[in-house]
């Protein structure tokens, strides 16, 4: 199993930091827990983020 930080985090969905704490905030983000290292204790499991990434595949056509 695979544990990221939130910069890893960032770096592996391609956005930033700081969305990802929105996401945290405000709920629709992937999966993560706290661990608490020194106040940086966000953790993501990787299968987690390929599972969310997963469910937010948009299928269809795109308008024209």
């Amino acid at each position: 199993m695979e544990i990221l930080t939130t910069q890893e985090t960032a770096s592996y969905l391609k956005i930033s930091e700081r969305t990802l704490a929105y996401y945290r905030a405000n709920g629709g983000g992937p999966a993560h827990s706290r661990i608490f290292t020194g106040g940086r204790g966000v953790r993501y499991r990787r299968a987690d983020l390929d599972a969310w990434v997963s469910e937010h595949v948009v299928n269809g056509e795109r308008a024209a």
